[in-house]
């Protein structure tokens, strides 16, 4: 896609949840384009992992551990990461964990982990690196959001309402960054194959419902970033339900009745 030429060659990514699907693509994609790499995950073992293999492709890795489910200092990792490389140039925020589970099956923990990991993590780290990048004029952050965020799916309250919220944030805050030149991307994908969807994939194959490779969606993360768009969705026809579902939420609601029921065949204890 010529609009990626060169828009973050040589510059420091801080990347939070590199050692997953998309994150790991980001990563290794931008250390081949001469960028330094701080990536940002919970297992010191998949984090060396990725280091030795961005320095074996002729890139720059630095790694930091930390749990972003649980609480943070947004400022303190973005120093980690600074101390490495400098300034932060661009930030590609895509740790997350996809809750699919009966309200009930959710002790508090649970729940607070997911919205911690989900929401509040990413807004801490937005909130410092827009402190860190102002005095500068300049910079990128894309938080990874979901079509979930704007689609009642079933079984996905929790994870919902956390992506929900981060759509929410990236649409009041941008105004801020921008004052400050600093762009906020928002991208809201549908299902993106992973390890978790093979246990949903019959449903999305029955309902023809679309699942993008982490390929596609880390390209088109890139994409929105560089041209620092706010809020995109990269679903396919799946997006029209974002603009059904504040309209006429009653008429979502009657078409997902065949896919809750669908989904409800997963808990053996949900009525079908």
């Amino acid at each position: 896609m010529i609009e990626l030429a060169g828009a973050f060659a040589g510059q420091h990514i801080l990347i939070t949840g590199a050692t997953g699907g998309i994150g790991s693509i980001l990563a290794i994609r931008l250390a081949r384009e001469g960028c330094s790499i701080s990536a940002v995950g919970h297992s010191e073992e998949r984090l060396e992992d990725l280091r030795e293999y961005i320095e074996s492709v002729g890139g720059t890795c630095g790694t930091i551990v930390a749990d972003l489910s649980k609480p943070i200092c947004g400022s303190s990792l973005v120093e980690s990461a600074e101390r490495a490389f400098g300034p932060v140039d661009s930030a590609f925020l895509t740790a997350g964990v996809f809750t699919l589970a009966r309200l009930d099956d959710l002790d508090d923990q649970a729940i607070t982990s997911a919205i911690t990991l989900n929401l509040i993590s990413p807004i801490e780290i937005a909130r410092a690196l827009f402190e860190a990048m102002s005095p500068r004029g300049q910079g990128k952050i894309a938080m990874t959001a979901s079509l979930a965020g704007l689609v009642p799916l079933p079984f996905l309250s929790v994870y919902s309402a956390a992506k929900s919220g981060l759509i929410s944030f990236c649409r009041s805050a941008a105004p801020e960054f921008r004052e400050r030149g600093i762009s906020l991307t928002c991208i809201a994908p549908g299902a993106v194959d992973t390890a978790f969807i093979s246990k949903i994939r019959p449903i999305f194959a029955k309902f023809g419902w679309r699942i993008d490779s982490p390929h596609r969606v880390a390209e088109e993360i890139l994409r929105a970033t560089a041209l620092k768009k706010n809020v995109v969705v990269t679903a396919g026809f799946e997006r029209l339900g974002a603009y059904i579902s504040p309209l006429f939420p009653e008429m979502l609601e009657r078409i997902m009745r065949k896919p809750r029921s669908e989904f409800a065949k997963i808990f053996t204890d949900v009525p079908k």
